[in-house]
């Protein structure tokens, strides 16, 4: 009995890749190694004294120049993190001496000279004024004087700009109203809502300054609340005493 062995399955034909193939392909895909960057990790870059020839690209040249590039990349960083830090520790700290001096005020005329006089040189910056919207200034108890403006019903929710809370100009344009006799000073504002309720009317806490991108859109506006709303508490407290 003859048996005959079952018919094999022919081989898959294998397509040879040879150096010239790889090449070739490499010089139509110039950006072969920009999108499979992770190659460079396992290729084996050929030493820049080897080439004979003149034609060995040198790719330790090139290694060595994204990661130099990196490296620069990382210091910028770095750098940027460091100076920010620094500018935000300088600027709390300035706020926190703005606000004890608010609230070391030793009446409320003295709050209103203090916030005038003194936060702008706490604060680094020009001006600083305080402003209240009111009909009829003979029955507010706040005296209208050099440290406090009056201010037609509407005019802060124009300059807010739609903000609830905070306000900030980079480059702010004042007809007097707010900063006064310093408007022509100012170029950019910060500006802070003061809420009103039963004992003063809405009012503004407004910072200016001459340089321009001082205050700009975009820019945290923690701080200036801060002051705000210690300014906001201190005012409520002394009005109820002059009530009392």
């Amino acid at each position: 009995m003859t048996v005959t062995p079952p018919e094999t399955a022919p081989e898959a034909e294998t397509i040879a890749i040879d150096d010239k193939t790889v090449a070739d392909y490499l010089e139509r895909h110039p950006d072969f190694l920009i999108r499979h960057p992770h190659l460079m990790e396992c290729l084996t870059p050929p030493s820049r004294y080897t080439a004979e020839d003149g034609n060995v690209v040198d790719m330790q040249h090139f290694m060595v120049k994204v990661l130099r590039e990196e490296l620069h990349c990382l210091r910028d960083c770095a750098q940027d993190v460091i100076e920010t830090s620094r500018s935000n520790l300088s600027n709390q700290t300035r706020a926190h001496a703005a606000v004890l001096s608010i609230m070391t005020a030793s009446s409320l005329e003295d709050l209103f000279r203090v916030t005038s006089e003194d936060l702008p040189l706490h604060l680094d910056l020009d001006v600083a004024t305080v402003c209240f919207e009111v009909s009829n200034p003979a029955k507010l108890a706040i005296q209208f004087g050099p440290h406090v403006r009056g201010l037609e019903h509407g005019v802060i929710d124009g300059v807010m700009n739609g903000a609830t809370s905070v306000a900030l100009y980079k480059d702010m344009t004042d007809d007097g109203r707010i900063f006064g006799a310093a408007a022509g000073l100012v170029r950019s504002a910060g500006l802070a809502r003061i809420e009103g309720n039963d004992i003063h009317p809405t009012g503004l806490l407004a910072f200016g300054t001459r340089d321009d991108g001082c205050f700009h859109p975009g820019q945290g506006t923690e701080l200036i609340s801060f002051i705000a709303r210690v300014f906001e508490r201190s005012l409520q407290g002394w009005l109820e005493r002059t009530e009392s």
